[in-house]
């Protein structure tokens, strides 16, 4: 092989960099895992609660919905977390198998092309053992066939070169193994990629839904079911490796028309702590203590709430809530 060919081959990607592309789709990150043990969580307290909602028929669809994505993201995760170091371990083992019976097979070829002065044979197939092994794998694919086709091409003239058809199929054999690894390799990087894409794209999806349609369902229950509504809240925010500015907050919104209330005070009196209310309608506390307390939450035009409210320990709460306005009083007649 030429030295200007053998400067136009492809780079050689090693062991290392396979490792590194394969890694990248290999397994889930920490936070992704954390949402998934979250997922599972409010599962177990919906399914516990089951009886709650059970003549709510939109809400028990929503749970079949939820459980339905839920479902679907392990099984993508199962895919992303799919083992491949082994087929990495495999290519070096039948890279080294097929180039220890390559280059003895090409040198033979050298040595027939030198004896018959064909000067075209020789510069496909010369090449020493070390730029051999450099070869990336499409062009060790590439050399590998050409040897191959120049031996069949001569094969009555090469017995006394130990070229035989019997070597020339153990040779084939060997290049079998490899292209097989190969396509093996390429396929469960594909199938990571995708496996990858589709499961953030449903992460979003679910998500979305548990924020804008399954959180709202499920808090509707809280002054009729406060321990249903608080441990499910609570299972959403089991990916305790993720920091949160709050361990306690809350949307406020009119009951009637659904709009922001966005101006009072929220109360802890027994912890004799308090918040505004800031005016996108949300409240917080930095610092909440867990165990079972109870807010008064205030806001002119509007009904006192005291809503009742437990926080389980290292998870943030978060708490949605509707609010009552008070009846306008009509003026006496003249």
């Amino acid at each position: 092989m030429s030295l200007l060919l053998i400067k136009q081959c492809e780079p050689n990607r090693d062991t290392s960099f396979d490792l590194v592309v394969l890694h990248k789709f290999k397994m889930m990150n920490t936070n992704d895992q954390l949402k998934l043990d979250s997922y599972q969580e409010v599962e177990q307290v919906l399914n516990l609660n089951s009886s709650v909602y059970e003549s709510d028929a939109p809400t028990k669809e929503e749970v079949t919905r939820f459980t339905g994505y839920k479902i679907g993201l392990f099984k993508l995760a199962e895919k992303m977390n799919a083992p491949a170091d082994w087929l990495i371990v495999n290519k070096k083992e039948i890279k080294n198998k097929l180039i220890a019976s390559l280059f003895p097979f090409s040198n033979n070829l050298v040595c027939f092309a030198n004896s018959n002065g064909d000067t075209s044979i020789l510069e496909q197939v010369d090449i020493s053992k070390s730029v051999l092994a450099g070869l990336s794998e499409v062009n060790l694919i590439q050399y590998t066939e050409s040897c191959i086709k120049i031996a069949q091409d001569n094969l009555a003239q090469l017995n006394d070169y130990a070229i035989t058809q019997e070597s020339i199929i153990s040779l084939q054999t060997d290049l079998g193994d490899f292209l097989k690894n190969r396509t093996d390799r390429l396929i469960l990087m594909e199938d990571k990629k995708t496996s990858n894409k589709a499961f953030n794209d449903l992460k979003k999806k679910t998500n979305q839904f548990l924020k804008t349609v399954l959180d709202r369902s499920i808090e509707r229950y809280r002054q009729s079911h406060p321990d249903f509504v608080n441990h499910y809240f609570a299972a959403r925010q089991t990916a305790k490796g993720i920091q949160h500015p709050y361990e306690l907050m809350g949307y406020l919104t009119d009951e009637a028309n659904g709009q922001i209330i966005g101006e009072g005070k929220v109360f802890a009196e027994e912890l004799g702590l308090s918040t505004a209310i800031s005016p996108t309608g949300s409240f917080r506390f930095k610092s909440f203590p867990k165990g079972d307390h109870r807010l008064r939450i205030e806001s002119i035009g509007y009904k006192t709430l005291y809503v009742p409210i437990r926080r389980f320990e290292s998870r943030p709460c978060k708490l949605y809530i509707s609010m009552q306005a008070v009846p306008l009083l009509e003026p006496n007649s003249i």
